[in-house]
């Protein structure tokens, strides 16, 4: 049997709109706030699911538990969209399709300067959200942070024969970073991410530049040792990804190598490192700009 805890003073105590609603569906099924909730997370939702994968499952959770005891999906509906006055529709929704969804999708050249707006007339029960998406140009991408005390920094290197300290001719990183490179050269790219406090779940995206192709491996072969801090390293054809369950205070440090190929210049757009299921602390670094010649 759970015994009641009691705290020795005043706490607080966060609950996600996700959270809430598996709670009090479940302790309350005929709540009022409950339909005022459903709404929430509906807006909320950006394409086909929420902020993280955590407070995604919670949302399917709590949001398939309200539609089984409401019986909103027993009886199909319609739907007609206005767009600055311009009639998209009806759309028949029969929450017994497959994909009961409709997108009604417009140009942004095709909404003008004026203000947006945007009707929904319905009959029966439906739930909608509106995206405005689009893009700002900037000469050159620099380093932001909503988490001010995480910060990412990139720097690549020429891997080069050079003399180490003991006289034998190794290949080492050149002195200074560099962004020019010829093809065939081996690149190395370092990424130093600073931490105030230590951190766990963190994700590092990692985008390459199209002229280099990464060398490195997501699977290491069967006599191959793991000598790095982060847990796992899964290469893409645009970007790398890392993951680290324990991200440690101070300074860490992330070290890959690519080869430069095709010729021509070329970006890597910024690094980015956030916590996996709050990927709303961020940090990135700018943009790194090389460039490949034969």
């Amino acid at each position: 049997m759970l015994k009641p805890v009691t705290f020795p003073g005043p706490c607080t105590v966060s609950v996600t709109p996700e959270g809430a609603l598996v709670a009090i569906q479940t302790a309350r099924p005929d709540d009022p706030l409950l339909p005022r909730i459903v709404r929430s997370l509906m807006v909320s939702r950006r394409g086909y699911g929420w902020a993280s994968t955590r407070d995604t499952s919670y949302a399917l959770v709590g949001l398939t538990a309200y539609l089984d005891h409401t019986k909103e999906l027993a009886t199909p509906s319609s739907a007609q969209i206005f767009v600055n006055g311009r009639g998209f529709g009806p759309f028949a929704l029969d929450p017994r399709a497959k994909d009961p969804t409709r997108t009604v999708s417009v140009p942004r050249a095709e909404l003008g300067d004026k203000p947006i707006h945007i009707e929904v007339r319905a009959t029966g029960k439906v739930y909608r959200t509106v995206a405005l998406a689009g893009f700002e140009t900037t000469p050159k991408l620099e380093a932001k942070a909503t988490d001010h005390g995480l910060t990412v920094e990139r720097k690549t290197f020429l891997m080069e024969p050079r003399r180490a300290s003991n006289g034998e001719m190794r290949l080492l990183p050149s002195l200074q970073p560099v962004t020019e490179f010829k093809n065939g050269d081996v690149v190395r790219v370092e990424l130093t991410i600073h931490s105030d406090v230590p951190r766990d779940y963190v994700l590092v995206e990692e985008p390459t530049p199209s002229s280099c192709r990464v060398t490195e491996r997501t699977e290491l072969d069967q006599y191959e040792a793991k000598t790095w801090w982060w847990s796992r390293t899964v290469v893409l054809d645009d970007h790398l990804a890392f993951f680290a369950r324990s991200l440690p205070k101070g300074e860490s440090k992330i070290v890959y190598h690519m080869r430069a190929e095709a010729a021509g210049k070329a970006c890597a757009l910024p690094a980015r490192a956030a916590n996996m299921y709050v990927p709303v602390r961020w940090a990135s670094t700018a943009e790194t700009r090389v460039e490949v010649s034969r």
